[in-house]
């Protein structure tokens, strides 16, 4: 784009705003910072895979229009109110008396969503300036870059904002996703039957269990081992197995089993036989029998049950964590959100608050008054004066009248020059007061962006914002006017004071070019 800044900038109508330099006498100008001339910056948006310096022209088909930017002195409150870019991408400013050491900052206020910028600047004669990036005034909330330049009359700038990347292969790192398997897929086949195991028994399966029930038989005399898996209450999604031997006696189709209790205590469980069925009376929870049916089958079946529920179990606490997690990771973006629309809230109130208190601090009727009633004095006392001296012939004694009559013409200009320094008091504190409105609108603006990505980092969709882009835009455009409007009163209060001034200064000057003129006789 520098290759053809003249041509462009030649054919494009720009806004050039000029600093009202009144009041920021922050740091000491030297002869280097009054150089005239001015910049011209040259918007434009790169991708995100964009990793040049700007020195090319590789994304000047992508001009940005209104992006406000803002120049002036580094370490002062000397800078220009914000002005966007114009269709073109194009915004130019005055830069006369905004230099410090030859260094001039430029300053834009970053579009939401943006990754980096970078600027490339150049003189009239096509010659690269220095640029530095300080990182302690906002960066990258601002774009700030402090350009040398020196004495170099005119400069162009092309300066490049990177976006931030939206590739489908990146994930935000605050994004916390149920894992599919352990909520989404379907459950996980059936483990294989394990054909070595051919142990031969009875074998009952439940949602969350199983049992396999062996045993040899001698003269209705019986010896076995019970096998029974079963939930284990002190660990989530686990389970305990238990293999317990007893003894036993068989009469028909009626069964009996001791097993031991523990503490030297047996248990006695009866039960029926019926074909390929087997029916024991296990007491439940509670210590109330409960008929337990077993089919028969082989201890693979069993080991083939307990392997498919331990797998359940598995995938069944995973998704009860994951959904633990997820409901605090989305709890927790939730306030994030509730946090920035708080957030903005207070920053919309400050700034409607700093702007009031602009409006009503933006008035000179006082100092007004002030000047036209030391004026009007000050034209009596004149008028007072040459009617005491056209008294013919003048003695000494009327002549010292006269002087007397001037003494209070030069008291009158002393109380107009009082005027001026309340005037430049009186523009002192404005002029903090829309650095508040300034830093205000900086602040909402920021405040909104961090909403947007809070918003956006909140997948369940729930939360939503207490401001629309309209409602920031409508505030923040109020905000500026009333800047604006300050400027405008400032101006034109500084033009009164100076008329009345040097009206002043001339009305003294005649008078006392008439008193010395002036003779008297004894």
């Amino acid at each position: 784009m520098l290759r053809s800044q003249a041509s462009r900038v030649g054919a494009t109508t720009v806004v050039v705003l000029v600093l009202l330099a009144v009041g920021w006498p922050t740091v000491e100008v030297d002869s280097q910072d009054s150089t005239g001339g001015s910049i011209t910056i040259y918007k434009a948006e790169c991708s995100s895979e964009y990793t040049g310096n700007a020195s090319a022209d590789e994304c000047d088909d992508n001009p940005v229009a209104g992006i406000p930017f803002r120049v002036g002195r580094p370490y002062s409150e000397a800078f220009t109110w914000d002005v966007p870019t114009n269709d073109d991408g194009l915004v130019t400013f005055d830069i006369t008396g905004l230099l410090l050491d030859g260094i001039l900052r430029v300053i834009e206020i970053l579009p939401t969503g943006t990754e980096r910028f970078v600027a490339y600047c150049v003189d009239d004669t096509g010659t690269p300036l220095d640029i530095s990036y300080p990182d302690d005034v906002g960066n990258p909330a601002l774009g700030v870059a402090d350009v040398a330049v020196g004495d170099a009359g005119d400069v162009a700038c092309d300066w490049y904002n990177v976006p931030k990347s939206n590739s489908s292969n990146e994930q935000p790192a605050t994004a916390i996703a149920v894992p599919p398997s352990a909520c989404t897929d379907a459950p996980a086949l059936t483990p294989t039957l394990d054909a070595g195991l051919n142990l031969p028994g009875y074998v009952a399966i439940f949602l969350d269990g199983a049992i396999f029930v062996t045993w040899t038989e001698s003269n209705g005399a019986l010896a076995g081992t019970l096998y029974m898996t079963s939930p284990d209450d002190e660990i989530q999604g686990g389970f305990e197995s238990q293999i317990v031997g007893f003894t036993g006696i068989r009469s028909g189709d009626q069964v009996s089993f001791s097993m031991p209790q523990g503490f030297g205590f047996l248990v006695t469980v009866s039960g029926t036989l019926a074909g390929e069925t087997l029916t024991l009376y296990l007491a439940d929870d509670s210590g109330y029998p409960v008929a337990t049916v077993f089919q028969r089958g082989e201890i693979s079946e069993y080991d083939q049950a307990v392997r498919t529920i331990q797998q359940q179990g598995e995938q069944s606490t995973e998704c009860i964590q994951a959904v633990a997690v997820t409901a605090t990771a989305i709890a927790e973006r939730q306030d994030a959100v509730d946090t920035a629309n708080a957030e903005l809230d207070s920053a919309l109130q400050q700034l409607a608050t700093d702007v009031d208190t602009l409006e009503t601090s933006t008035s000179f009727d006082d100092v007004f008054e002030a000047y036209a009633n030391d004026w009007a004095r000050m034209e009596a006392h004149d008028q007072e004066m040459r009617t005491a001296a056209a008294v013919a012939p003048l003695d000494c004694y009327q002549l010292s009248g006269v002087e007397y009559e001037l003494s209070q013409i030069s008291y009158d200009m002393t109380e107009i020059d009082y005027n001026g320094s309340s005037l430049d008091f009186r523009v002192d504190d404005i002029n903090t007061k829309v650095e508040r409105v300034e830093t205000g609108i900086i602040t909402v603006q920021d405040a909104f962006q961090r909403l947007g990505d809070a918003i956006a980092a909140d997948t369940s969709n729930v939360s939503r914002p207490w401001f629309s882009e309209d409602d920031i835009d409508t505030a923040v455009s109020e905000a500026r006017q009333e800047v604006d409007d300050t400027a405008t009163a400032i101006e034109e209060a500084q033009e009164v004071a100076t008329e009345y001034e040097e009206e002043a200064s001339q009305l003294l000057l005649d008078a006392q070019g008439f008193v010395d003129g002036l003779t008297c006789s004894n």
